[in-house]
């Protein structure tokens, strides 16, 4: 294949995509503004029965294999030419970037028009005070450097990755001229940061495993959704209890 399409979150559940990232497109949520779970709302079950629909029309078996061997070999299904259309996060343009493939990005489509979001977050340097001045003043020295101006264009630019410095990203002119560039920054601009939830922390690792359950077709997407709430909301009393 010479041609191809990314779509920074597109319609497939290959690339780095998940269900979450479809629920948020579609304008729902996992948890309430005061972190009750609402895992099994109408909105959310509309979007696993269209996730498991998806799966289903290429078959779980596939789609698990492709994923599994790109894990494994660490060789990507797009740019190897296994598919023409992929979901990932906004750094894998660096590997397009090097790649001799013709592509094209853009956001992922809204439940309407116009309208959609993505999940996004961020990376920190963090200094450990070990008891030693003069390493704290050394790794602050570190820090300053690592978050001027200068050392963040090159960091963005080197990694096609977008730096939350933002006069750094304003004055950095490879960015302004680069079409690809301004559709990420497009798609940022609707972007929810990813929340940390303090009364169940490990939510996602109780509902993906009912997420595949459904995938599978070995419970419907309504019981799935259903045992993942109620495995949530045991974790929120148990935590609970644990912190009293």
């Amino acid at each position: 294949m010479a041609d191809g399409i990314l779509y920074l979150h597109a319609l497939s559940t290959l690339g780095n995509v998940s269900f979450r990232d479809y629920v948020l497109n579609r304008g729902s949520v996992f948890f309430t503004d005061d972190s009750k779970p609402v895992v099994n709302s109408g909105a959310n079950l509309e979007t696993i029965e269209w996730y498991v629909e998806m799966t289903n029309k290429y078959g779980a078996k596939q789609v698990q294999s492709l994923q599994a061997a790109s894990s494994t070999t660490g060789i990507d299904p797009f740019l190897a030419g296994f598919v023409a259309m992929e979901v990932n996060v906004v750094d894998f343009y660096k590997k397009l970037s090097e790649s001799d493939i013709n592509y094209g990005v853009a956001p992922m489509p809204g439940l309407k028009e116009g309208e959609n979001a993505t999940q996004g977050g961020s990376f920190d340097l963090e200094i450990f005070d070990h008891g030693d001045q003069k390493k704290a003043d050394a790794a602050w020295e570190f820090l300053k450097f690592m978050t001027s101006i200068e050392s963040q264009q090159y960091w963005a630019s080197e990694n096609k990755w977008p730096s939350t410095n933002q006069a750094a990203m304003d004055s950095c002119t490879e960015f302004n001229e680069d079409p690809v560039w301004q559709v990420i920054l497009e798609v940022m601009a609707q972007t929810k940061v990813t929340k940390y939830e303090p009364t169940a922390p490990n939510w996602w690792n109780l509902l993906a495993p009912e997420l595949e359950a459904a995938q599978l077709e070995q419970k419907t997407p309504e019981q799935a959704l259903n045992d993942a709430q109620q495995a949530i909301e045991t974790a929120i009393e148990n935590n609970a209890v644990l912190g009293n």
